[in-house]
């Protein structure tokens, strides 16, 4: 056994730590309720490196559901170099619409490869309504993922377990939103 442990550790000495970020992949839900701004735009453009630590990222806004009109008037979205983290839109589609949810630092919207973007064409009826206002009405409850495929316990009064796993995945992914129900406890329900 510590044969085992001490080569695996030596193993992953050998190589040096890489760049990439790992983060698990939210709820769209919980994206929405986390970020402080949810916009539908197109990428402009190549990402832009010029500022230090800084990649600028022009877009074009046709509707913000979360942030406001400060959203709304979002021309750019930045993203940090510095910790490994960056988001660059290198793909050259600059035509698609994608949905892109960030927090506001200093006056400025970032993103990074952990944050929500994806093409509003990939998302379903249930997400797109989720982001236009029903996630929103859910944002006091939690979403807990559950990673084995088992959810352990129960949820408290003001989570919903998530699924990952399970037969319910896609359901809970894709037309479902947690929210209070009449007891006001958080429950899983229809985000139609």
């Amino acid at each position: 056994m510590w044969l085992y442990l001490t080569l695996s550790l030596l193993s992953l000495a050998a190589y040096p730590p890489t760049e990439a970020c790992s983060c698990p992949k939210p709820h769209l839900q919980s994206a929405f309720c986390n970020s402080d701004f949810v916009i539908m735009a197109k990428f402009l453009g190549n990402p832009n490196e010029d500022e230090s630590d800084w990649i600028r990222h022009g877009v074009k806004v046709y509707e913000a559901m979360k942030g406001g009109e400060e959203a709304q008037k979002l021309d750019v979205v930045y993203s940090r170099t510095q910790f490994g983290c960056a988001y660059r839109h290198d793909t050259h589609d600059y035509t698609s619409v994608y949905v892109i949810a960030g927090k506001m630092e200093d006056g400025r919207a970032v993103v990074d490869s952990c944050s929500f973007i994806k093409l509003l064409h990939e998302l379903i009826a249930g997400q797109v309504m989720g982001i236009r206002g029903t996630y929103q009405q859910g944002c006091d409850c939690i979403i807990v993922p559950c990673l084995s495929g088992l959810c352990d316990g129960s949820p408290s009064s003001n989570q919903c377990f998530w699924d990952q796993y399970g037969t319910s995945t896609t359901s809970q992914e894709v037309n479902e939103r947690c929210a209070k129900n009449e007891q006001g406890n958080c429950a899983w329900m229809w985000a139609l």
